[in-house]
């Protein structure tokens, strides 16, 4: 909710209050409490989410130890635009070329990026559509204790006016920035990444040569790439310094590749190898500097968003374990001993007046019903034996049902269900939605945001095909079907073509139905 910051309650109408007589000392009066307050809060530890320390740290490791920072990649799906019988018959060969592999590795480099921005993007877009209500909670409570601390400090000091008011906006230019600063970096890795797809479409006969000629060819495209990102990187960061500022410094962020012909004599292995090591190297520093920036972007951990809950509990534990230990013989306290002898004379007084009397008095009748329900018993034995056995089948039921719930919980589109399969369909709807964006910025000269948003078709069709892939491999969909998610990934096909590979995915495979086939009525 974008509305101007209310002012504070002391400089409100002069009809509401007379003036203090000495107003110099009034306002040192009311800033004490202020600046003890923001002492306070100053001493505070730093948010759970630490990664700016963690970043720092781990950049003095690999700069000073060469320990790397062990990272989860994400496998591939879409193919490179190569010559289709080139790369399939070097992989039925088990010998890729290094230009295919580096390629690869540099693709899954970009699409693990995006996949992080992403998710950051999920959540900043799901509290910028939440009610006010919610956002003054995440505001006060699900910004770690210093945001407590400061939030509590903000309401108190404008109890006269409008706290809340205040509150709403300030969690609406926080939101507003972190979406503007995602969407800033998502828009030059998308761009990275069709720009990628371009240039290996370009170059396709050059990388699939032979090892030397391959790998010029991949150091041209890899240098052409790299120096567009890095652009888009610093057209990106104008009027945002406090976003893309690498380490402080101004020097290029990319390292050149050697662009020395096969044919010449400085073309060396070792030449080649240096090459190699240095997109690696870019690598790494795009991984590095997208952390850095996404370190005060992205969504907030659990222990952040849930930090109260878990204090309140950890608070409650130690209460009741201080109690106990106070009351223990561990302290030299008899009250858990006698309350313990104290509970077993009641129940054994208890037993023996209100069970045990009442039965050595009906022994008789006893003896007697006993050998009644003796005949009862062998008369229905399986019905009784079904009966005993239904809380135990109940049980392991439900005990089977949460474990299937909870192997699938982290499943997302991936998984098995009606929300998963509504989230592929989702997915396919993103796809459609994006080419409709791609065409529509081609046909008016944008080439910039076209390329942005078919690197974002890229994406989305990646995570489609890893969503399906499991599932239509169990229905023998699975070659169809990915021979039409590589069309929509292909560069050459219209968007009018492509729209009707769209239209086949939604109503022709059973894992992109909006239910099961099975579930389909019969004619």
């Amino acid at each position: 909710m974008a509305t101007s910051p209310p002012q504070n309650p002391s400089s409100g109408d002069p009809s509401d209050a007379s003036p203090p007589q000495n107003p110099s000392l009034a306002a040192a009066a009311l800033d004490v409490p202020a600046r003890a307050w923001r002492s306070l809060v100053a001493r505070l530890p730093p948010l759970p989410d630490s990664s700016g320390l963690l970043a720092a740290v781990s950049d003095l490791q690999r700069r000073y130890f060469g320990v790397r920072r062990p990272r989860r990649r994400r496998r591939a799906a879409l193919p490179l635009p190569l010559r289709p019988k080139a790369a399939h018959s070097a992989r039925i060969a088990g010998e890729m070329p290094k230009a295919f592999v580096i390629l690869d590795d540099v693709v899954q480099h970009t699409l693990t990026n995006l996949h992080s921005i992403h998710k950051s993007l999920q959540f900043w877009q799901a509290k910028a559509e939440g009610t006010n209500s919610q956002k003054v909670y995440f505001m006060i409570f699900e910004r770690g204790p210093r945001a407590f601390a400061d939030a509590t400090y903000q309401t108190l000091t404008r109890l006269g006016s409008t706290p809340v008011q205040y509150i709403l906006h300030s969690a609406s230019d926080m939101v507003s920035t972190k979406l503007a600063a995602l969407l800033s970096m998502q828009h030059c890795l998308a761009a990275f990444l069709a720009e990628v797809h371009s240039e290996v479409d370009k170059c396709r006969e050059g990388l699939t040569a032979n090892s030397d000629k391959s790998l010029h060819t991949l150091f041209i495209v890899l240098n052409t790439t790299f120096s567009k990102l890095e652009v888009s990187l610093k057209n990106a960061g104008e009027g945002q310094d406090e976003l893309f500022t690498h380490d402080g410094n101004s020097h290029e962020l990319f390292g050149k590749l050697p662009e020395v012909d096969v044919e010449s004599p400085e073309w060396t292995e070792a030449l080649s190898t240096d090459g190699i090591s240095l997109i690696y190297q870019n690598l790494e520093k795009l991984d590095s500097f997208l952390s850095s920036q996404l370190s005060s972007h992205k969504r907030p951990n659990k222990l952040t968003i849930y930090w109260l809950p878990y204090t309140c509990g950890a608070l409650g534990l130690s209460v009741c374990s201080l109690w106990l230990l106070r009351h223990s013989s561990l302290m030299g306290s008899p009250d858990i001993d006698n309350w313990i002898q104290d509970a077993k004379e009641s129940v054994a007084g208890f037993w023996d007046e209100h069970v045990e009397k009442p039965i050595q008095k009906l022994k008789l009748d006893l003896e007697s019903g006993l050998l009644e329900m003796d005949q009862i018993l062998r008369a229905n034995a399986i019905n009784f034996a079904v009966l005993a056995a239904l809380p135990a089948f109940g049980l392991s039921l439900l005990l089977l049902m949460l474990l299937r719930t909870w192997i699938w919980r982290d499943q997302g589109a991936e998984g098995r269900g009606n929300i998963a399969r509504c989230q592929r369909r989702l997915l396919l709807v993103d796809v459609e939605r994006r080419l409709m964006e791609f065409q529509h910025y081609k046909d008016n000269g944008m080439e910039e945001e076209a390329r942005c948003k078919f690197g974002l078709v890229l994406y989305t069709l990646d995570r489609l095909c890893k969503a399906v892939e499991s599932h239509a491999k169990e229905t023998g969909e699975w070659l169809s079907l990915r021979e039409d998610i590589f069309d929509l990934a292909k560069l050459d096909m219209g968007t009018p073509d492509k729209m009707i590979v769209v239209s086949r995915l939604k109503w022709m495979y059973n894992c992109l139905l909006p239910f099961s086939s099975s579930r389909l009525p019969r004619l």
